[in-house]
C-alpha cells in the first residue's frame, strides 16, 4: 500500500501516520510525503521515519518537494494543507480570544468555527 501525504510539512503528518500504523493488518507499505517546503519536509521525513521504527512495521519513507514524483502509484492521497496561509484563518482565533475563548484550532467547531470564512 502507497499512501501519499500532500502537505507533509504540517504538524498534523506524525499524528497522522500514527493513527494509520496503529490499524491492525498493515505491517508494510509507503508514505510519500510532499511539500513545498524542503525544510519542513526533510523533518517530517524523520519524524515520520521515527514513528515507523518504533511501531516496527515495514514501512518505506519518501518525499520530495515535486509531487509527480510520488503520486505515482497511490493507493490514498492525503490534501492537508492550507491555502492562503494565516491570514485565512486570524479571525477565528482572534474574535474566541477576545472573549477568554482559547482554541488551537477552530475550523470546524466550537466558537471559531462559527467564524470561518
Amino acid at each position: 500500500m502507497k499512501i501519499a501525504i500532500i502537505g507533509a510539512g504540517s504538524m498534523f503528518t506524525r499524528h497522522l501516520t500514527v493513527d494509520i500504523l496503529s490499524i491492525d493488518g498493515l505491517d508494510e507499505g509507503e508514505f510519500a510525503l510532499v511539500d513545498i517546503d524542503p525544510t519542513r519536509l526533510e523533518l517530517a521525513h524523520k519524524l515520520v521515519e521515527m514513528v515507523v521504527a518504533r511501531t516496527g512495521k515495514r514501512w518505506a519513507v519518501r518525499s520530495s518537494t515535486d509531487r509527480r514524483e510520488v503520486l505515482a502509484g497511490a493507493d490514498f492521497v492525503i490534501n492537508q494543507i492550507e491555502v492562503h496561509g494565516l491570514h485565512t484563518v486570524k479571525l477565528e482565533f482572534e474574535i474566541p480570544l477576545k472573549y477568554g475563548v482559547k482554541q488551537c484550532i477552530g475550523d470546524t467547531m466550537g466558537p471559531g468555527g462559527l467564524l470561518r470564512r
